[in-house]
């Protein structure tokens, strides 16, 4: 499939819905490509934004939740050719199965492959993702400034320094309207003040981002404020510095995933504004568990399961799921341990640098090891009053990442470990995907036993235990 858009003549083509499930003459919805800055994917109710990918950075649509998780299945291209019309095009990277897409009646795209044994298509992903999701994924839901949280209750609030621009609305669960600003910004330094940024952590980036060449975060955020116009800016690593001038729309908290957001406020709003956190609950964590769903995904309603299709993102896959094709709830739950490390320590496992480690998984076994675990905590979140708090969660989420699934506790063992207020939680052994000590290769080769090494990851040999 094909998507294309011509900026010279603005004309597009456009993949349209059915008008209803039996009538397939042209209905309301249409997906295409919006580039009027950055690319995009939107879905349309009419003329109106319906749905939105979030931008594309070169290896994911940074607004599609699940893609944080596992890396598309398809092979994504661009191209811009010389009159003007940029086009998008898939293609499947297992050519023996037969794959489409589809935007249905009631506005979701969906993926679908051939299920031979089924004799029927089965989705594989679709854009408005989860029954709990899918009501903040509709584009715009709290208005102008306003953040939408599907796992709160009102779903939308204002951003930190702004209100609600109609109060009676926004009470009766209309937030159309949006929201406004307390204070208006002041542009420029005045008496020796400036307007300042507030960090919003894990979002779905706005519309309307404009790409700028920064080479780092610091820079991005001059940028910003010598721009009166700029009212917040976002740096994501490879990808570069997106800024926004004017309102703000289609706000959405994606924790534990997403992009950190520094929204402009003025400097009074911000008031004794520290970088530090004065709270931190291991269990606010808790929910993101149940978005996930490797088995589900392979829909296989047994204990575990095995594909020959390995989809997903390096390390957060585990590691019997990554090297054999093998998965169960307990791969879930590998994947939710390297989030919680993350959540605590600040810092990617995809991206983590150090001189003696070379994961964050490894770093943080090795800074267990050492009973210097504390030195792995984000300053921004470290504080007396919560540090038992941070180190059970710390715990959990080196327990989650063991190994061999039989030593990681169940999902609900994890609920459990994490919202209990006393818990003697057991100790955690070697993570996966670390540096193991293993049977030197002659030893093992005397002993008739082969060894593999795959990809550089992690060495191990076949045998009893």
């Amino acid at each position: 499939m094909e998507l294309t858009f011509n900026e010279k003549t603005n004309t597009r083509s456009l993949l349209s819905s059915w008008k209803s499930g039996s009538d397939p003459s042209l209905g309301r919805f249409t997906a295409g490509i919006n580039h009027r800055k950055l690319t995009e994917i939107f879905i349309w109710d009419g003329d109106h934004p319906y749905w939105r990918s979030g931008p594309w950075d070169g290896h994911v649509f940074i607004g599609v939740r699940s893609m944080y998780y596992f890396a598309p299945v398809d092979k994504f291209h661009f191209e811009n050719d010389k009159e003007g019309t940029f086009s998008l095009s898939f293609s499947f990277v297992n050519e023996r199965i037969t794959q489409h897409y589809i935007l249905t009646h009631d506005g979701v795209v969906l993926q679908k492959d051939w299920n031979d044994d089924k004799g029927d298509w089965t989705v594989l992903w679709q854009s408005l993702e989860s029954e709990t999701e899918c009501v903040c994924d509709m584009y715009g839901k709290c208005g102008e400034f306003g953040s939408c949280n599907s796992h709160n209750s009102p779903i939308c609030s204002c951003l930190r320094g702004f209100e609600p621009s109609n109060i009676e609305e926004w009470s009766a669960g209309n937030w159309s309207s949006g929201c406004v600003r307390r204070t208006t910004l002041q542009c420029g330094t005045i008496r020796g003040v400036e307007d300042g940024f507030l960090r919003f952590r894990n979002m779905k980036v706005p519309d309307n981002a404009e790409w700028l060449l920064s080479d780092d975060e610091q820079n991005c955020k001059r940028l910003c404020l010598k721009n009166c116009l700029c009212s917040s800016y976002a740096y994501r690593l490879g990808f570069g510095c997106m800024i926004w001038n004017g309102s703000l729309i289609d706000i959405q908290d994606f924790s534990p995933v997403g992009v950190d957001l520094f929204i402009r406020l003025a400097r009074s709003e911000l008031g004794d504004q520290f970088s530090v956190s004065d709270s931190f609950s291991c269990s606010s964590c808790v929910y993101v568990i149940s978005d996930f769903g490797t088995a589900r995904i392979f829909e296989s309603n047994q204990d575990q399961g095995d594909t020959q299709s390995v989809v997903g993102t390096y390390g957060y896959m585990s590691p019997e799921y990554a090297m054999e094709g093998r998965f169960s709830e307990k791969s879930d739950v590998f994947s939710f341990g390297v989030l919680l490390l993350e959540i605590v320590s600040g810092r990617r496992n995809n991206s983590f640098t150090d001189e003696d480690t070379w994961s964050l998984l490894s770093h943080a076994w090795k800074l267990w090891n050492e009973d210097d675990i504390l030195s792995l905590i984000d300053p921004t979140i470290s504080g007396s009053t919560f540090q038992l708090e941070i180190l059970k969660c710390i715990q959990v989420g080196l327990l989650s990442v063991q190994e061999f699934p039989e030593d990681r506790p169940s999902i609900a063992m994890v609920v459990s470990m994490i919202e209990s207020e006393v818990i003697e939680l057991p100790r955690p052994t070697q993570p996966g995907f670390t540096l193991r000590r293993i049977v030197s290769l002659n030893e093992a080769q005397r002993n008739g036993r082969e060894c593999f090494s795959v990809n550089g990851v992690s060495i191990s040999c076949i045998g009893g235990r």
